[in-house]
């Protein structure tokens, strides 16, 4: 009797020292760096359009992306028709108009919505305009649009004058114009 008490004990000991390295072990493992196993998570986000605030109909442009995903899985669509990705790009020539650019594979899908704008003019391209003064001014064309009206050269300080000849004989005077780009009539 006194050895199945003695043998209890023992059985009780042991069964105590088995759950405590259990629950040490456990415990190592979880502070070891040991992780719940998650689904791969992907991110993508555009990164650059060519360094574009805007894009232009006609145009080429290349959309960059920065991805954590599988790219041989990846897949571009703009309006549903498939659009081939390399090196992490595509690259698009459209008319006019709104359009959904998506990028995705089987885990997840981005859309942005694109708008190409009309050409208002050719690179480089001038004209002349007026400024908000109304002087006389020439535009230059910035990436597709017009740049703000710049006044003309200006070759005198407004309302200055200077001397002049209204005949080889008779002096006279003229006035420079409010913008500084020319001077009126000679005049007396």
């Amino acid at each position: 009797m006194v050895r199945d008490k003695v043998k209890e004990k023992r059985i009780k000991f042991w069964n105590a020292v088995f759950i405590l390295l259990i629950a040490s072990a456990l415990i190592l493992i979880m502070s070891a760096g040991i992780k719940k196993i998650e689904p791969l998570g992907c991110h993508i986000n555009i990164k650059d359009v060519n360094g574009a605030e805007k894009m232009f109909e006609n145009t080429n442009y290349e959309i960059c992306f920065e991805t954590n995903c599988d790219w041989l899985d990846l897949k571009a669509h703009i309006d549903r028709e498939e659009i081939s990705v390399k090196d992490n790009c595509i690259n698009i020539n459209l008319p006019k108009g709104n359009y959904v650019l998506e990028i995705g594979n089987n885990e997840t899908r981005i859309n942005k919505y694109i708008e190409i704008f009309e050409k208002e003019c050719e690179l480089n391209e001038t004209k002349e305009c007026t400024t908000e003064k109304g002087c006389d001014g020439t535009q230059k064309c910035e990436y597709y649009e017009w740049g703000p009206c710049y006044k003309n050269k200006i070759i005198c300080i407004p309302g200055s004058k200077a001397g002049c000849a209204i005949t080889p004989c008779i002096a006279g005077t003229k006035t420079c114009n409010p913008c500084g780009t020319g001077y009126g009539p000679c005049t007396r």
